[in-house]
Protein backbone atom coordinates (compact mmCIF):
# COMPACT_ATOMS: atom_id res chain seq x y z
CA UNK A 1 0.00 0.00 0.00
CA UNK A 2 2.96 2.29 0.53
CA UNK A 3 3.73 2.15 -3.21
CA UNK A 4 0.35 3.71 -4.09
CA UNK A 5 0.84 6.41 -1.46
CA UNK A 6 4.22 7.29 -2.98
CA UNK A 7 2.75 7.21 -6.48
CA UNK A 8 -0.07 9.59 -5.53
CA UNK A 9 2.02 12.08 -3.57
CA UNK A 10 5.36 12.23 -5.42
CA UNK A 11 6.68 13.21 -8.87
CA UNK A 12 4.10 15.86 -9.76
CA UNK A 13 5.17 17.54 -12.98
CA UNK A 14 3.61 19.77 -15.62
CA UNK A 15 2.03 16.92 -17.59
CA UNK A 16 0.52 15.43 -14.46
CA UNK A 17 -1.07 18.74 -13.44
CA UNK A 18 -2.26 19.22 -17.03
CA UNK A 19 -3.94 15.79 -17.01
CA UNK A 20 -5.55 16.53 -13.65
CA UNK A 21 -6.88 19.90 -14.77
CA UNK A 22 -8.17 18.51 -18.03
CA UNK A 23 -9.79 15.58 -16.22
CA UNK A 24 -11.60 17.89 -13.83
CA UNK A 25 -12.76 20.12 -16.68
CA UNK A 26 -13.99 17.16 -18.76
CA UNK A 27 -15.74 15.58 -15.76
CA UNK A 28 -17.55 18.84 -14.92
CA UNK A 29 -18.70 19.26 -18.53
CA UNK A 30 -19.77 15.61 -18.68
CA UNK A 31 -21.83 16.09 -15.50
CA UNK A 32 -23.44 19.31 -16.77
CA UNK A 33 -24.34 17.82 -20.18
CA UNK A 34 -25.09 14.26 -18.99
CA UNK A 35 -22.54 12.79 -21.40
CA UNK A 36 -21.36 9.29 -20.53
CA UNK A 37 -18.56 9.20 -23.10
CA UNK A 38 -17.00 12.41 -21.79
CA UNK A 39 -17.36 11.06 -18.28
CA UNK A 40 -15.37 7.97 -19.25
CA UNK A 41 -12.73 10.12 -20.91
CA UNK A 42 -12.51 12.29 -17.81
CA UNK A 43 -12.20 9.17 -15.67
CA UNK A 44 -9.33 7.89 -17.79
CA UNK A 45 -7.55 11.24 -17.56
CA UNK A 46 -8.13 11.35 -13.81
CA UNK A 47 -6.69 7.85 -13.42
CA UNK A 48 -3.65 8.82 -15.51
CA UNK A 49 -3.05 11.91 -13.39
CA UNK A 50 -3.44 10.17 -10.04
CA UNK A 51 -1.52 7.00 -10.95
CA UNK A 52 1.17 8.93 -12.89
CA UNK A 53 0.87 6.77 -16.00
CA UNK A 54 0.62 7.74 -19.62
CA UNK A 55 -1.19 6.14 -22.51
CA UNK A 56 1.15 3.14 -22.65
CA UNK A 57 1.51 2.60 -18.90
CA UNK A 58 4.46 3.43 -16.74
CA UNK A 59 7.43 3.95 -19.11
CA UNK A 60 5.71 1.79 -21.74
CA UNK A 61 6.64 4.12 -24.59
CA UNK A 62 10.27 4.36 -23.55
CA UNK A 63 12.89 3.40 -26.11
CA UNK A 64 15.47 0.71 -25.40
CA UNK A 65 18.61 2.26 -24.08
CA UNK A 66 22.03 0.72 -24.45
CA UNK A 67 25.08 1.87 -22.62
CA UNK A 68 28.16 3.38 -24.25
CA UNK A 69 30.31 0.33 -23.38
CA UNK A 70 27.93 -1.99 -25.17
CA UNK A 71 27.82 0.23 -28.24
CA UNK A 72 31.58 0.52 -28.57
CA UNK A 73 32.17 -3.19 -27.94
CA UNK A 74 29.70 -4.45 -30.53
CA UNK A 75 30.28 -2.10 -33.45
CA UNK A 76 33.17 -2.34 -35.83
CA UNK A 77 34.37 0.54 -37.94
CA UNK A 78 34.87 -0.48 -41.54
CA UNK A 79 36.50 1.51 -44.29
CA UNK A 80 34.12 2.46 -47.04
CA UNK A 81 35.31 2.92 -50.59
CA UNK A 82 33.34 4.75 -53.23
CA UNK A 83 33.52 4.31 -56.97
CA UNK A 84 32.62 7.20 -59.22
CA UNK A 85 30.33 6.31 -62.07
CA UNK A 86 30.31 8.63 -65.05
CA UNK A 87 27.16 8.83 -67.07
CA UNK A 88 27.85 9.00 -70.77
CA UNK A 89 25.17 10.24 -73.16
Amino acid sequence: MNNWKDRLLNNWGIMRFLRLGLAILVLIEAWKNSEIVFGLLGGILLFQALANVGCCGSAGCDINQSYAREKSATKEIKDVTFEEINKQD
